[in-house]
C-alpha cells in the first residue's frame, strides 16, 4: 500500500502586533500597540480613555490624533 505524501505550503506571518496594556479598563494613562509588517516597524497605535494616537516609524509624537467618536466617523466611512 503506497502512502499518499501531501505536501503544505508554509504560511508565513508577515503582519504582527505586540500589545502593551495596563489594567482594563482603560484609564487615562496610555496603552500602545506596536505594529510591524514583515519584521519593520509600521508604527505605533497608542490609546486612551479620551483618544487614539498614531505615531509614525521612529516618531515619539503622534502624527495623528483622534478622539474616540471622530475615530469611529473615519471609521464608517471606510465601509
Amino acid at each position: 500500500m503506497k502512502k499518499k505524501i501531501v505536501e503544505q505550503k508554509e504560511k508565513t506571518q508577515k503582519s504582527e502586533v505586540v500589545a502593551e496594556l495596563s489594567k482594563i479598563p482603560i484609564s487615562k494613562s496610555k496603552n500602545s500597540f506596536k505594529i510591524k509588517y514583515e519584521g519593520s516597524v509600521l508604527g505605533t497605535l497608542k490609546f486612551s480613555v479620551g483618544s487614539i494616537q498614531w505615531c509614525a516609524k521612529n516618531k515619539s509624537a503622534p502624527t495623528c490624533s483622534l478622539s474616540w467618536t471622530k475615530f469611529a466617523e473615519l471609521m464608517e466611512k471606510q465601509k
